[in-house]
């Protein structure tokens, strides 16, 4: 069995992918030409992956939170 999906891709030999809704919700907390939005997707991209992804749902409504944004 091929781990991470049938390319072997995954956070255990440094292949992420995101999908296009962590790419519009990290333009949410960081400006489109924002460096930081690539660490803040690997970050999500990361947990998802490693099977967190209420953790980094719980983390993305508490910046929201914190960021005073809607679901508007």
């Amino acid at each position: 069995m091929v781990p991470w999906g049938a390319c072997g891709k995954g956070p255990g030999n440094g292949h992420l992918a995101a999908r296009p809704t962590q790419w519009a919700a990290s333009r949410c907390f960081h400006a489109p030409a924002d460096a930081d939005a690539e660490d803040w997707i690997a970050v999500k991209t990361a947990r998802i992956l490693r099977g967190y992804a209420q953790q980094a749902a719980d983390e993305i409504r508490a910046e929201a939170g914190h960021c005073k944004l809607t679901g508007d």
